[in-house]
């Protein structure tokens, strides 16, 4: 019988983790290359030249959902992947940046060193009364 593996995300300094409810049903990478257009006096269309590889971007989509009777749940598993985009402050200045993450999905991604860029999200569905958190 197979065991049902969860992807996480771990992050690299403290080692809290954060394990999918439910994996992504699609993941994107992708990794352009860099090009510069070199334009030449005299030539009708330029020259191409690559200058490095463009930075790589793993993009998916998690769907969290309230699992225990905390009305917060959700609100602070989205909390902590936020807090992965913000710098770590000391006495009012900057200590360090936000910290970095690995990315465990099995096979596909084991131990990915990554930056968490951006978190958007949106909530859906019924929403509670008296506090507004989503159910």
């Amino acid at each position: 019988m197979a065991t049902l593996l969860q992807g996480r995300l771990i992050d690299v300094e403290t080692r809290e983790s954060f394990h999918f409810q439910y994996n992504p049903s699609e993941i994107s990478d992708t990794h352009p290359p860099r090009w510069v257009d070199l334009e030449i006096p005299g030539m009708s269309h330029p020259r191409q030249q690559f200058v490095s590889g463009g930075a790589r971007t793993i993009a998916f989509t998690l769907h969290l959902v309230r699992t225990t009777q905390d009305v917060a749940e959700v609100a602070t598993q989205v909390s902590w992947l936020r807090s992965l985009t913000y710098p770590e402050y000391e006495q009012g200045k900057v200590k360090r940046g936000p910290h970095r993450v690995l990315l465990d999905m099995g096979g596909l991604y084991l131990g990915v060193e990554c930056v968490v860029r951006t978190v958007n999200v949106r909530y859906m569905g019924f929403f509670e009364a008296d506090t507004l958190y989503p159910r």
